[in-house]
């Protein structure tokens, strides 16, 4: 399967300059993907949402959910109250992107991880890449896909990338910065759902909004399998899409003229969560000073070449 098959298949908002995104996985994250990197607090469990109750009080309920008057979800309403409640405080996001053919072949089993101080346009960002059509954005035929990817920018002087590969291999990059693989930020899959069930309230350490949507919207409805397509939102007390998931079968022979077979599935999940918000601190890596090394030496290489006639 070409990557521009499969990208048409992961129908999902990329964010190009992490440094600017304000908002970007979990059961949570239940996977065998190495997270040794991951030490921040994990993401929200939604098993452990437990005490539901019914909403009586709708002065209670953030903007954009339904109040007296409508049953409707304002979904716009609920981004922009995300981003506000985030402001400039630090924060952690945790992404997955999972494609299984039913024959069990993983096409893409990615995974990040995205430190952020928006303080300083500062991040931190850690990528896991497997399956055989990962989905990345790289540098060209000559640039073989990383297994493992590390970035950062301190945000007011250059940026590095560390790339590992399955060999064993490391490659630098400097002035390095977006995702290599793809992924869908909650908010992109919070406007995934064409419409919402009614909300649930949770009591549990602090009250939780649940919305649930089986109806996707039109450009998703030609790629899932009918009757497969869910998304699941999970908001704490501030408005922050603490947790949001979308899963369902894709139809591949729709996807892309490379799957021959008809009624060939896939199952496919997108994740995106936050947490340590107003904790997460950024520290420069360990390999900082070896990249600026590797791509200094580099530079001075290319600079030394004659200029071809």
């Amino acid at each position: 399967m070409t990557q521009r098959a499969l990208l048409v298949a992961l129908p999902v908002v990329l964010l190009v300059t992490l440094a600017g995104c304000s908002s970007l996985a979990a059961d949570p994250f239940d996977t065998d993907v190495d997270r040794d990197s991951y030490t921040v607090d994990a993401p929200i469990d939604p098993d452990e949402i437990t005490d539901e109750r019914e909403p009586t009080d709708t002065d209670q309920l953030l903007p954009g959910l339904p109040g007296d008057e409508t049953h409707e979800i304002d979904t716009d309403r609920l981004r922009q109250e995300h981003q506000n409640a985030l402001g400039d405080q630090s924060r952690t996001y945790l992404f997955e992107t999972e494609t299984v053919l039913e024959n069990g072949t993983p096409l893409a089993d990615n995974t990040a991880e995205l430190r952020h101080d928006p303080t300083t346009n500062a991040y931190h960002l850690t990528e896991q890449l497997n399956g055989s059509e990962p989905t990345w954005r790289g540098y060209g035929d000559d640039f073989d896909p990383p297994v493992r990817v590390e970035k950062w920018d301190p945000g007011d002087v250059d940026s590095f990338g560390r790339y590992e590969h399955a060999n064993g291999s490391v490659q630098y990059e400097a002035d390095d910065r977006g995702f290599v693989g793809y992924y869908s930020p909650a908010e992109s899959i919070l406007l995934r759902a064409e419409s919402y069930d009614d909300v649930e309230v949770y009591d549990a350490d602090q009250r939780y909004y649940r919305l649930h949507s089986t109806t996707p919207r039109e450009h998703d409805s030609d790629t899932f399998v009918e009757d497969t397509f869910e998304v699941e939102v999970i908001l704490d007390e501030d408005g922050v899409i603490v947790y949001a998931k979308l899963e369902g079968e894709l139809d591949m022979a729709a996807i892309s003229t490379d799957f021959d077979a008809e009624n060939m599935t896939a199952t496919h999940t997108e994740l995106a969560a936050v947490t340590g918000i107003d904790e997460t601190t950024l520290e420069e890596p360990a390999w900082l000073e070896e990249a600026r090394e590797e791509t200094e030496t580099d530079t001075e290489a290319d600079d030394s070449e004659p200029e071809s006639e």
